[in-house]
Parts: structure tokens; C-alpha cells; sequence
């Protein structure tokens, strides 16, 4: 006489590794995750599932609770033993989570990249999928230098595209304040006539004045982009106590500046505004918050 076989319990574990849960099926009832509340819990760190952390090998790691055909399908006889693996599960993850250090993007730019700016200037490269950028002092910067998301935006004070990028980073940068580093390129669109005088004007206040007076240059010309002519220009950076003989002396170094990240911009095949990097990622033109903070949390 044939033993027969013993019925399977009626719960399953089923690993979802892209949705990052874990989710139950009961038999023969139609019912899926009956207990929602321990799988809330068990939910996996969205970074282990981007990094594709083990978590098979979590699952492999408890073997009273395994299927014996196979670490992806496992057996719970009751509710206790469902909730003791998930939070074993969850804990594993999260240790491992814990260990990977997302890596800092940038790295130090040859002697070679900056013989002609000055020794005492401590440059950097970013590889973006566009090519190399150079982020050195004459650029414009909030946030760490060791931060993991390096966010360069190319930018235009008379683009109201620009404007609205503006404000989605200045929005990051408060959110992440750690984690987010945003570096100005000016691109000033050659049809927008007072756009390079605007981008030579804020780049002599972040020469003469640092980069907390850039910033409130910066958030003025985009909140009046109507009133970028020179006297006004003049007069927001007297605010910024930058005097207009300051603004005439400094003014062709500022004018090659503003040049050097035209052509650098050219070299990566940017033709309008806003263009911003995440790391390597390529972003052109306005997105909302939402889907910008989402690659950011990519990189992260």
C-alpha cells in the first residue's frame, strides 16, 4: 500500500524580490497576504533591493522553515513561526543594507585638468555617460564634497525651466542636506539676451563675495527674470557687498568662466536648458520633484 503524501500547509511563502515583500498565498481560499500586518513589517529596505542583496540566501539561512525542494518556497505552519521568520528575514537585510557604503562619484582630476586654474584648487571629475565633468573652485557648490549624489544642473537665469529645476534641488538640498551635493554650470542660451550678462554678473559675486551670496544672487535673478538688466544686476550684488568697480575689474574673469562651461557643454552635446547630472545619469529638461528624487534615491 502506497504512504501517502503529507498535505501541504496552507500557507506558502512566496519571495518576491522585485516588489520587495514577502507574500502569502492560502490555499483553496483565494486570499493573498492574510497576514498583512507581519508582512508590512517584513517589508525589504528599497536599497537592498536595488543593490540585489541575498535574499534568497536570508531565506536559505533558516532551514526549519524551508521547503526541502527548494529555498524559495517555505512552509508556516501558524502565524507565530511566520512572524519569527520575517523578522529574522528583515533583520539579515538590514544588516546587510547597512554594510554597503554607496561610493562618493567624483574623483581628483589630473594635474594636467588643472595646471591653468591654480594649484591651490582642489578639482574633481565626474564621469557622466555624456562624458568627463571638471567641478573645480570657480564652481559654484552646496553640500559635501563626500556626498554620495553629485547633482551638476546647466543652467539659464532667463529659462523658466531653469527656474523650476532651481527649486527642486534648492528642495533636495534641504531634504538631504548630507547626501546631496549641487554644482553650478552657467549655460546662458545666446537668444536670451540678458542671460550671459545675468551669468557673469552672479559669477563675479561668487568670486568676490562666496557661495552663500551666489546662491541668494542666484534665487533673485530667477525670482525677477524680467529685471536681469545690468543696474538691477548692479544693485543685487551691492546687496551682496560687491562694489561696481568690483563688477567691472572682475568682470572678464568671470566672462571666461562663464565661456569654459559654454564649451564644456558643447563637448557633451548639451542644446538647451535646464541639463542636469545625477552622478552619471543624463537628465534633460524639467521634471517634477518626485521623479527627480527617485534617481537621486537611486543613487543613494
Amino acid at each position: 500500500m502506497s504512504r501517502q503524501r503529507a498535505p501541504e500547509s496552507p500557507y506558502d511563502v512566496v519571495e518576491r524580490v522585485e516588489q520587495g515583500t514577502i507574500e502569502i498565498k492560502e490555499h483553496g481560499m483565494g486570499t493573498r497576504k492574510p497576514h498583512a500586518d507581519i508582512i508590512e513589517s517584513a517589508r525589504l529596505p528599497r536599497a537592498c533591493r536595488r543593490a540585489g542583496e541575498p535574499t534568497v540566501e536570508v531565506l536559505a539561512s533558516l532551514p526549519s522553515l524551508c521547503h526541502p525542494k527548494g529555498v524559495s518556497r517555505a512552509v508556516l505552519p501558524n502565524r507565530r513561526e511566520f512572524a519569527l521568520f520575517a523578522t529574522a528575514a528583515t533583520a539579515s537585510l538590514v544588516a546587510a543594507c547597512r554594510t554597503h557604503t554607496p561610493r562618493v562619484p567624483t574623483k581628483p582630476a589630473p594635474s594636467s585638468s588643472t595646471a591653468a586654474l591654480g594649484t591651490d584648487l582642489q578639482a574633481e571629475i565626474l564621469e557622466t555617460e555624456d562624458g568627463n565633468i571638471l567641478i573645480d573652485a570657480n564652481d559654484p557648490q552646496r553640500g559635501p564634497r563626500d556626498a554620495h549624489a553629485v547633482l551638476v544642473v546647466f543652467s539659464d537665469f532667463e529659462c523658466p525651466f531653469c527656474r523650476d529645476m532651481a527649486l527642486v534641488l534648492e528642495r533636495l538640498r534641504k531634504e538631504l542636506p548630507k547626501r546631496v551635493r549641487v554644482v553650478f554650470k552657467h549655460l546662458p542660451i545666446p537668444s536670451h539676451t540678458k542671460a550671459r550678462t545675468a551669468a557673469v554678473a552672479s559669477q563675479v559675486v561668487f568670486l568676490e563675495a562666496g557661495s552663500d551670496a551666489f546662491w541668494r544672487f542666484h534665487d533673485r535673478c530667477f525670482a525677477h527674470p524680467h529685471d536681469l538688466e545690468l543696474d538691477h544686476l548692479s544693485a543685487w550684488a551691492r546687496d551682496e557687498g560687491v562694489k561696481a568697480e568690483s563688477i567691472a575689474k572682475r568682470g572678464p574673469e568671470a566672462d571666461k568662466i562663464v565661456a569654459q562651461h559654454v564649451a564644456l557643454a558643447e563637448r557633451l552635446g548639451i542644446r538647451g536648458t535646464p541639463r542636469l547630472y545625477i552622478n552619471a545619469r543624463r537628465v534633460g529638461g524639467a521634471y517634477p520633484y518626485d521623479q527627480i528624487r527617485e534617481w537621486v534615491d537611486d543613487e543613494l
